[in-house]
This record gives structure tokens, sequence and C-alpha cells, in this order.
């Protein structure tokens, strides 16, 4: 017995002292011109289509998608996720500007979009993915997943999807930013639709949903291990809405706050713009299911005329007790857009004019702490914050000369 527990400890030994392999981490391609049997390692050897670049991702891999459209007829399913490490990355090629266009001719359809959930269970947690610099057009949403923990999803524009743009089931420390979703919602969905902590959202332009801009959704049972990878994925807290602009939505306000657990929200310099057609909603804030408690709101500007409602919050939570605010510019001027009249035009601009009243008139980060500075220093475009004496409210900074572009998606330049 002896010698054969001695021989058992020098296999252990043996086996702690052998190297250690490392994974190796692969950038795979995808182009209109490409073929799914190939290996895709290689720009010489594309695939095809989205679907094989996505679905094959381990972590640490990395798959960039080149200019064209790209027809789908059904979902695509990452079902694994990375590590802090090695994240997943589900990219624009540098400079191009892919679009994934989720056809939607059959009943099939609500399946159609890109699902970020672990299998088995989508209970599970699925981490580390940024998806960035895509294009997606139709299907039920863009992006979809379940218990999606420190995933970015940046650059993509998102257009006219028949459900909410971005649905989010679970999350956890979650970046939005510098999106453009225009046109969600086909008869009662969102722009986002988020349930989850400690996500920051930023930079985004939200125009033209159905219903509201963004969805807090803090109704979930925190307990629910059946739906929820823990507590604090299926509670919406300590959630940052920052320097956004939420317009044009059709039948309802720019943000709910629904339900009681989405305690310690921080809404600022944001500009909410023309929302609210239906009788009893509001341009700014509505409050369902009251009231959760901490909610901040400061130095956001709320800006409607009529029809459009120029009810900045629902008076359902009360101040001081619920939430408090500080700084907000409500019906007071128009913010001076640089093209965004009453009714949503073809192409709206909600870059700032000169002596808009969003000018310097934001928060700047050390009277927000938890803020990624990395991320809140720069605008939509890439232009540096502050350009004044403090952050301007909305997505945009204003900078002289630079006001004649409409909101696409920024494209990807070589790192």
């Amino acid at each position: 017995m002896l010698q054969l527990q001695r021989r058992i400890a020098a296999c252990i030994l043996a086996t702690v002292l052998l190297p250690t392999v490392a994974v190796q981490a692969a950038t795979y391609y995808v182009a209109t011109t490409g073929n799914d049997s190939n290996n895709g390692t290689s720009e010489n050897t594309p695939f095809a289509t989205p679907r094989k670049g996505i679905e094959i991702l381990q972590a640490g891999d990395t798959v960039l998608i080149k200019n064209g459209t790209y027809n789908i007829t059904n979902y695509i399913w990452l079902t694994r996720g990375g590590s802090a490490s090695a994240p997943i990355k589900i990219m624009a090629y540098p400079g191009h500007v892919p679009v994934l266009n989720f056809l939607d001719t059959t009943d099939n359809r609500k399946y159609y979009r890109l699902l970020l959930q672990r299998t088995p269970g989508h209970n599970l947690p699925i981490g580390y993915v940024t998806v960035e610099g895509l294009t997606f057009t139709n299907g039920v949403n863009a992006i979809r997943w379940y218990n999606c923990d420190h995933c970015t999803i940046r650059r993509n524009r998102i257009v006219a999807p028949y459900g909410s743009g971005i649905l989010g089931t679970g999350g956890l420390d979650n970046l939005i930013d510098r999106n453009v979703i225009e046109n969600a919602g086909d008869t009662s969905d969102h722009g986002l639709y988020l349930t989850g902590s400690r996500y920051v959202i930023t930079n985004n332009l939200i125009y033209g949903s159905e219903k509201y801009g963004i969805q807090l959704n803090g109704t979930a049972n925190p307990n629910d291990t059946r739906n929820y990878a823990g507590p604090e994925f299926a509670k919406t807290e300590n959630v940052i809405i920052t320097n956004n602009v939420v317009a044009y939505n059709r039948t309802a306000a720019a943000i709910v706050i629904w339900g009681p657990w989405v305690n310690n929200a921080r809404i600022e310099n944001n500009i909410f713009y023309q929302n609210g057609l239906d009788a009893g909603t509001f341009n700014g804030i509505n409050w369902v299911a009251c009231c959760s408690t901490g909610v901040q709101i400061r130095n956001n500007i709320s800006y409607a005329t009529e029809p459009r409602s120029t009810v900045f919050m629902s008076s359902r939570p009360t101040e001081n007790v619920h939430y408090t605010q500080s700084g907000n510019m409500v019906n007071t001027v128009d913010p001076g857009f640089v093209n965004a009249p009453a009714i949503m035009p073809a192409l709206p601009n909600f870059k700032l004019k000169e002596r808009s009243s969003a000018i310097d008139q934001g928060l700047l980060p050390e009277r927000s702490p938890g803020l990624p500075l990395a991320t809140t220093r720069i605008d939509f475009n890439g232009t540096t914050r502050p350009q004044g004496r403090a952050y301007d409210i909305g997505a945009y900074e204003y900078s002289a000369g630079n006001d004649s572009e409409s909101p696409a998606a920024p494209i990807l330049q070589v790192r």
C-alpha cells in the first residue's frame, strides 16, 4: 500500500510540474467573398457568414466582419463567454460597416437576433463579450442576452427591430456606449429593455421607439434562480444613465423606472426630446409599480411641444423619499440640435448648435463618482470632454465647425 501511495504522489507531482500550455486565442474573419468551409483564420480564407464566425468563438477569440450586407434567416447563438484576461470580441473589421440583416419573411422572425446565452441553462452567466461596430436591421431584437456580465455593446447601429433593440434579461457590470437605436418596436417595445445591476448607459442616440427609449425592469424576484445567475443579476440597481439623447418615442416617455428594485439609479446629463403622444404619458421619466429609492436625477434637459407630452416626470414617486433632483431644465428652451424639428425627420442630427442650452451645463466626473472616465470623457463621435468649462448635456460635446453629420454609428478605426 505504501508503494502504491508513493507512486500516486509521484504522478501528482509530475502533473503539477508539467509546463502549462497556453490556449492560443484566434482571430477569425468574415467576408461576403468567403466560404464557411474555409478555416476563417486569414483575410485570404474568410468565412462567408457571421453565424459561422460567431458560433465557434472560444474565450480570447475575436471575429472581424468586413463590409457587406449579410442576410440572416435565423438567430445567431453565442453559447460561451470569455474572461477578464480572455474576452470574446465580435467586431466590425477596422474601417468597415457590415450590416446584419435579419430577414423577417416568416413568422419565425421572433427568434431572429444575436443571442448571448450559456448552454446548458440560460440562468448561468455568460461574461466578457464585446459587440462593436455592427449594423443590425430587422429581426425581433438586434441583441438578446441572458445573464450577461462585464459585456460591452459599443458603436453599433440598430435599425427597425420588431421588438426592443437590445433586450437584456439579467446583467451585471455591462457597458452600453455610443450606439444608435432607431425606430424600435412594433406595438409595445423599447430601445433598451434591461434587468440587472451596475449598467453604465452612455452616449447613445435612441429615437423613434414605439414605447420607452430605456426601460429599467426592477420587478424580477431576486431569489429566482431558475432565470437569474444571482440576486445582483435580477435586481436592476446602481444603474448609471448619462449623456444620452432619447427622442421621438411614439407613445411613451424617454425612460421608465419599473418596479421596486431600481434603487440608486443615476440619471444625469441626458436630453429627453419630443416624447410621448399618448394621454397620460411623459416626456422624460415615468415610474410604474412604484417605487424604487435613492434615484438621482440631475442636470437633464427635458423639452417637448404639443401634441407631445410637456410633462417631465410622473407624480407617483415622492421627492426626497424615492428620488432627488437638481439642475434639470424642463421646457425652458429648445436644446438647439442641428436638425431635430418637432416632427422626426428622416435623418435627425442631435449635434448641438452654437449657443445651445446644453453647452457646459452637465456634471463633471468628480461630481459623478463611479463613472468609467475613459468612457465618459469622450462623446458619441470621440470628441474629448469637456471642450469648455463643463460637460455638455447630451451625447455630443459641442465643437465649433463640426456639426454637420447625421448620427450614423462611428466607424471603427485601426487601433
